[in-house]
């Protein structure tokens, strides 16, 4: 009998220390969290948003302008009543000045802007051929210093019948303490189709633009090629993305896709490497 019970006690042990070990080895093949590709696809995002956002608060400076109503800055998702607006030439091409001042100046959508953007549109916006001309002075969002310079052209209407644009930019971004003042350099040539929203030019926040095209650049030294897979879809209400996957390729990291989801305005995307799919947190 006490032979009987030595064999159970050992079969017991034998079997929880199997089981301890399988467990053990699925918890290895979960591959940890890449740090360094996530931190920088963060950095990286934030670079996108600012040059995507330039664009639009050009855009809503000269509506704002040509309704030649200050207060109508109020009904812009990027301006502030602390913002101003100068047109100093009558006829086009117009020339025209987004200050937000020397300290930061509180937006509508919660983010301290301070700076300026000179503006210079060739015709008017609406009308195909026309060319605006964005150079950024002292400007800064949160902190992070935008310097660089944005050409928007309009193309006239897209296959599908709505106002369709090409932008190219050349910026560098030097984001703020928190991002370890980490340097982003940015260059891009975008298209932008006006799907929603063009039929109320003084109600933007219905606008939606998609997106495609690539871009280049390096965040620190690190070399980077971004193509826009699905078009990114930008709801001029939600600050992030709601939808669209871009490919990021790397000489030096492994390449990822990013997905920004599925129509929902949030700062949650999936970022697949190498086989392997993450949820992340943008900032």
């Amino acid at each position: 009998m006490k032979s009987n019970r030595f064999l159970f006690i050992f079969i017991l042990a034998a079997t929880f220390m199997i089981s301890a070990c399988s467990e053990d080895d699925e918890a290895n093949d979960t591959p940890a969290e890449p740090t360094t590709e996530i931190n920088q696809e963060k950095g990286t995002f934030l670079a996108g948003v600012y040059n995507d956002e330039v664009q639009m608060i050009a855009s809503e400076a000269i509506i704002s302008a040509l309704s030649l109503s200050q207060s109508a800055q109020a009904d812009f998702p990027s301006l502030s009543p602390c913002a101003s607006i100068i047109i100093d030439t009558i006829s086009y091409p117009l020339n025209i000045q987004v200050s937000f001042g020397d300290s930061n100046c509180l937006c509508n959508d919660g983010k301290y802007r301070r700076g300026s953007l000179q503006l210079t549109l060739t015709a008017a916006y609406a009308l195909e051929g026309s060319t605006l001309l964005i150079n950024t002075s002292d400007y800064a969002v949160n902190d992070n210093e935008i310097v660089g310079e944005i050409s928007i052209t309009n193309l006239g209407l897209s296959t599908n019948g709505k106002p369709y644009f090409s932008s190219t930019s050349t910026i560098a971004v030097r984001l703020n303490e928190l991002m370890g003042y980490m340097v982003i350099s940015w260059n891009s040539q975008h298209f932008r189709e006006w799907t929603e929203g063009f039929l109320t030019p003084y109600q933007p926040l219905d606008d939606v633009y998609l997106i495609t095209g690539s871009s280049t650049g390096a965040t620190g030294e690190l070399l980077w090629t971004r193509s826009i897979i699905n078009p990114l879809r930008k709801e001029m209400g939600c600050f992030y993305y709601v939808s669209g996957t871009v490919e990021v390729e790397t000489p030096l990291l492994l390449n990822w896709i990013v997905d920004y989801g599925d129509g929902s305005c949030d700062k949650i995307i999936e970022v697949t490497i190498n086989g392997n799919t993450y949820t992340i947190a943008l900032p």
